[in-house]
């Protein structure tokens, strides 16, 4: 088990782990009351292009797509609703929003899940072809990605 972790964690790329730190931060960050420019909220949809280079990636694109694109309008709806409760006003090009949870946790879901999509590629050739894994992949990536999508969409309708 040992050598899996070992494995893994020097066969992904160098890169990963700058950018995790940086959601990392970034998520946390999120969870105080701040001042925001909306030109940041606004950007936080290209987030999903991380989700689009995974989804790409599965092994079943049959499967894959249609998955993504239901739960990314589900993820969209839902992050136009929760939204509304986190904005706690609008001046010019800065919005003032509340602290929330939200914001690291899609964000590590969309990290995790390109990074899980990786190893299991790599050592479980049967289950990165299953239809449950893709399925999952692809639904829960969608859901992520559409939140910031719906969020978006409500800060720059307030």
């Amino acid at each position: 088990m040992k050598d899996l972790i070992t494995g893994i964690i020097h066969g992904a790329p160098v890169w990963v782990w700058p950018l995790l730190l940086l959601l990392v931060l970034t998520g946390l960050r999120a969870t105080q009351e701040r001042k925001v420019p909306v030109y940041i909220i606004y950007a936080m949809p290209l987030l999903g292009i991380l989700s689009l280079n995974s989804i790409a990636a599965l092994a079943a694109p049959m499967l894959a797509w249609p998955g993504f694109a239901l739960a990314y309008a589900l993820g969209t709806w839902f992050g136009w609703r929760v939204q509304g409760r986190w904005l706690l006003g609008r001046e010019g090009d800065l919005v003032t929003v509340a602290g929330e949870w939200l914001t690291l946790l899609t964000m590590m879901v969309i990290y995790w899940l390109g990074f899980t999509r990786g190893v299991v590629e790599a050592i479980n050739q049967d289950l990165w072809t299953s239809g449950g894994f893709v399925l999952v992949c692809a639904l829960l990536s969608g859901l992520a990605s559409g939140s910031f999508l719906g969020r978006a969409i409500r800060t720059m309708r307030a």
